[in-house]
């Protein structure tokens, strides 16, 4: 069930519903619980038993870390934990891609895996481990519901890409009972038709030319892939932010707040910082329970660098089994290692050359995200190479550059009204209904709706 179906439509507001007529707090644990199961199973059924067991081996290994007082045993039931989620993420993720690695360098032939990834298994997986890591390091006291940390690992709002909580967030959340106000309903429903209007509207529009060119790189010349590669770095941050505006929204609407994952990364003046903007939710969790726990940038410069880039290299394999992935994060890695020792930035020369600074970062960005959009390495170095070398070409429908210049112009028209809306809702309530009745008119009339999927709900 997609955020931007109309099945997800009718689920909500099903859901929200129930909820609010529902007078216990108890029952309506159980019923946002069941709720998202539903949610989840309407995908593929049978990967709820997935869940099943990390929920289980969390919530008992929670309990048995509060009761010990042994440092030894804790780190035992920690290692118990950590070691069955990443065993279970091997095995539906990584096993594969092993595998492929392992024929590439013995020659020899090995037995495959014919499975599906379960739909947000790496998002689920880490929001599970943190509470398990919480809980050991003293800042969280073991849930003792099991309903209650259920709900906690699949709660359907961000089940499936994020954000990824912490407990102390969000936990107490699911316990209380929330009364239904009106601001919260309405400021819930701005995020969701935010999120709609940047994922049905901008982003999958712009990805019918990014998914044209890359399918037709050979009859595409070095001026088309380059505002393909620009245009999918505005494609994965609307599709990306959408969903979670569309996760943060549902959840505002049921009176639970869930953190915010994006703050304006591409205004950053330096990769550092574009870390510090995007996917904020995962790259905290990398930098809390990795990063810090290495020595972080606390020790020597090699131990630095092999610090960031443990994190990154990690951080890429997160999103994918495949080199591309690990070599795009290795990438990153390296240059926000030199952004600790080296100052590139132009506004260094003059402060109001700041611009210089968003807009170098800002290609820097685009063209690490070849390796992230291209499906294999041979596809990254062909592109490359087609930016570099003008050969001649044959354009298709896909490449014509009105085409790219009318998504582009897309683009700037609906990241304008985003704007004003954001500018809106802040200044005043008293046009709420008007402006949600607009949002709700532009997409439908304009947005996208064929069952296209979210870029991150591939992890």
């Amino acid at each position: 069930m997609l955020f931007n179906s109309f099945e997800y439509f009718i689920f909500f507001v099903f859901a929200t519903v129930v909820y609010y007529c529902l007078r216990g707090q108890t029952a309506r644990v159980a019923w946002l619980l069941f709720a998202s199961a539903f949610f989840y199973m309407f995908f593929i059924p049978k990967f709820i038993l997935i869940l099943l067991v990390v929920i289980l081996i969390d919530y008992f290994s929670g309990i048995a870390i509060s009761k010990t007082q042994r440092a030894y045993h804790k780190k035992l039931f920690l290692s118990i934990s950590i070691t069955s989620n990443l065993l279970i993420l091997f095995f539906f993720k990584y096993f594969n891609f092993f595998m492929d690695n392992l024929e590439l360098i013995s020659g020899n032939s090995f037995y495959k895996l014919n499975i599906i990834l379960p739909i947000g298994l790496s998002f689920h997986t880490f929001q599970s481990l943190s509470y398990v890591i919480e809980v050991y390091r003293g800042n969280y006291k073991a849930e003792k519901r099991l309903d209650v940390f259920a709900l906690y690992v699949l709660f359907f709002p961000q089940l499936v890409a994020g954000p990824i909580e912490r407990p102390q967030n969000i936990i107490h959340q699911l316990k209380e009972f929330k009364a239904l106000h009106y601001d919260n309903i309405i400021q819930g429903l701005k995020l969701i038709t935010m999120g709609l209007i940047k994922k049905c509207i901008v982003a999958d529009r712009i990805g019918v030319y990014v998914d044209g060119v890359y399918s037709n790189m050979d009859h595409s010349s070095p001026y088309q892939i380059m505002l393909a590669v620009c245009l999918f770095s505005i494609q994965i941050y609307f599709d990306f932010s959408g969903y979670s505006d569309i996760a943060i929204g549902s959840a505002k609407c049921l009176g639970i707040d869930l953190m915010k994952n994006f703050n304006l990364p591409y205004s950053s003046r330096s990769i550092k910082e574009f870390w510090t903007r995007w996917h904020i939710s995962l790259s905290t969790w990398f930098k809390d329970y990795v990063f810090i726990p290495l020595g972080g940038s606390r020790v020597g410069k090699f131990k630095h660098f092999r610090n960031v880039m443990i994190v990154f290299s990690l951080s890429g394999l997160w999103h994918g089994a495949s080199w591309n992935f690990v070599i795009w994060g290795m990438l990153h890695g390296v240059l926000v290692y030199l952004s600790f020792y080296v100052d590139w930035s132009f506004s260094k020369i003059k402060s109001y050359f700041w611009f210089l600074d968003v807009l170098y970062n800002f290609i820097i960005v685009s063209l690490l995200w070849v390796f992230f959009r291209s499906p294999d390495f041979e596809t990254t170095i062909t592109l490359f190479r087609r930016l570099i070398h003008f050969t001649s070409h044959n354009l298709t429908v896909f490449d014509n550059p009105n085409f790219g210049l009318f998504s582009f112009l897309l683009f700037l028209i609906g990241s304008t009204y985003l704007i004003y809306l954001n500018y809106a809702y802040r200044r005043s309530a008293k046009y709420d209904l008007l402006l949600l009745t607009v949002n709700f008119m532009l997409v439908f009339t304009f947005g996208l709706f064929s069952n296209q999927s979210f870029i991150y709900f591939q992890f």
